[in-house]
């Protein structure tokens, strides 16, 4: 068994500067294993540079005078000074410690992102998991403002961080290899390790077996894990897998796969599977869409809104409007990019009532093609829309109406209710499922009038 692993790199998707990270595990005085490590920044705040040259920089070693060396343990926590027993338990956690990388003194905040000094263990605890010890500013006053400490030796063990598994896609290297095997073994001994250690079978055991099967080979980067992977290998671009894979992990991933469980079964915040994450729909609309506080850290959430191909924000604001939770309320949405750009998301009734109407040919079979049979057309999305929800058709009935399925003749029309049966001469939509995503027409189009109001383009 190997001891000690290492890597360099710089972490683009992260908190964008250089690392040279060593890890190692030793045997403890009760038999068990230790694990520590220590990774030294460079480039960090305020020095500005590429991530390139972070990663080259890291491995040339050029610290700069504001660099930080982080170091984390995962061993037994010491007792109070006034307890003539030390390790009175053998209870682990993790601890973490920073030093001026140039000088070797012990510092007690770090700035990681250009916006200011902030405390540790708090800092590395937002990502890391975990958490920080609250005492009340005046103990005599239970109503009085709390403040962060970790003075006493419960606080260090109830903090419940972990190790972060290392999420290759935005790293850059100091050369052309990429150190695959170097980061599967840091994931596999050391990371994965700790969590077993601390919870077994957690998710980021999970995540690490997902990104290495059999344990052998480089990372698989599109990996999607169990509990997303909707389509399966027939459907790997099924909407909960591209959620997953090109939204979710690339922005979220990292951090939340730590976080720590409020209860026996409460998993959510870790979002192993589709539900917990649609269960949190409507927190997740309001955080990240209209607080803007997430993704948390800054590197992520610049990733995150200024992604192409797609628009991370707005894959997520389509994909919430087919949740229920998903608000309507225009100053909750994240937004949308309608100029039909490759790579660009549609709204929902562009990219997904739309086609159903183009697929079952009532645009081509001169049925539609223009106000003529029925009091709407089917040409562009934006058209189709306005005749769809501004029209009447018969007996006054609208053809789309907001909220309302029995009042929406044209929905009536489609389940064939009553005949003859629309789209004419077409397969029926209750059965069929168009653009792929694991739900058929109908229950899109009743989704789109009933949950979203009937939203336009």
């Amino acid at each position: 068994m190997r001891w000690e692993y290492s890597a360099t790199y710089s972490n683009g998707g992260d908190l964008g500067f250089g690392r040279e990270m060593h890890c190692r595990r030793n045997n403890a005085p009760d038999g068990k294993l230790d694990y520590a490590c220590y990774v030294a920044n460079y480039d960090q705040p305020p020095h500005q540079v590429s991530d390139q040259q972070a990663a080259n920089d890291a491995g040339a070693h050029t610290n700069q005078p504001t660099d930080a060396t982080v170091t984390m343990e995962y061993s037994r926590v010491e007792s109070q000074p006034s307890d003539p027993v030390e390790f009175p338990d053998n209870k682990r956690a993790v601890k973490f410690y920073a030093y001026n990388t140039n000088t070797g003194n012990q510092v007690f905040a770090a700035d990681l992102d250009g916006n200011g000094a902030r405390p540790l263990p708090q800092l590395c605890a937002v990502c890391h998991g975990g958490v920080t010890a609250q005492n009340h500013s005046d103990p005599a006053n239970s109503a009085s403002p709390t403040i962060p400490a970790f003075q006493v030796r419960d606080d260090i063990l109830n903090e419940n961080s972990k190790f972060l598994p290392f999420d290759l896609h935005y790293f850059k290297f100091p050369t052309a290899d990429q150190q695959q095997d170097h980061f599967r073994d840091l994931n596999i001994e050391i990371v994965k390790q700790v969590e077993a250690a601390i919870v077994p079978s957690g998710p980021i055991a999970e995540l690490i077996d997902a990104w290495y099967p059999g344990g052998a080979g480089n990372q698989v980067d599109s990996a999607v894990i169990a509990g997303w992977n909707t389509g399966g290998a027939t459907n790997p671009n099924h909407q909960d897998n591209q959620m997953y894979r090109d939204v979710y992990a690339r922005a979220c991933r990292t951090c939340h796969v730590a976080q720590k469980t409020f209860g026996a079964t409460d998993t959510t915040l870790q979002f192993e599977t589709v539900a917990d994450f649609k269960t949190l729909i409507g927190t997740v609309q309001t955080r990240v869409c209209h607080d803007k506080v997430m993704p948390h850290g800054k590197r992520p959430n610049q990733i995150f809104w200024r992604s192409l191909a797609p628009n991370m924000a707005s894959f997520l604001e389509i994909y919430g409007q087919a949740t229920p939770g998903w608000q309507p309320n225009p100053v909750l949405q994240c937004g949308l990019f309608n100029s039909g750009n490759p790579g660009d998301v549609q709204s929902f009734f562009e990219g997904t009532v739309f086609p159903v109407l183009h697929t079952a040919n009532c645009a081509n079979s001169g049925c539609h093609s223009t106000v003529g049979n029925a009091q709407f057309s089917v040409t562009n999305s934006a058209a189709t829309y306005t005749s769809l929800t501004t029209q009447l058709g018969t007996g006054g009935a609208h053809y789309i109406q907001a909220h309302d399925l029995l009042g929406s003749l044209l929905y009536q029309k489609l389940l064939n209710n009553p005949p003859p049966q629309m789209p004419f001469n077409q397969p029926a939509i209750t059965n069929r499922d168009t653009n792929g995503n694991g739900v058929f027409d109908a229950d899109d189009i009743a989704n789109w009038i009933t949950t979203f109001g009937a939203v336009g383009p």
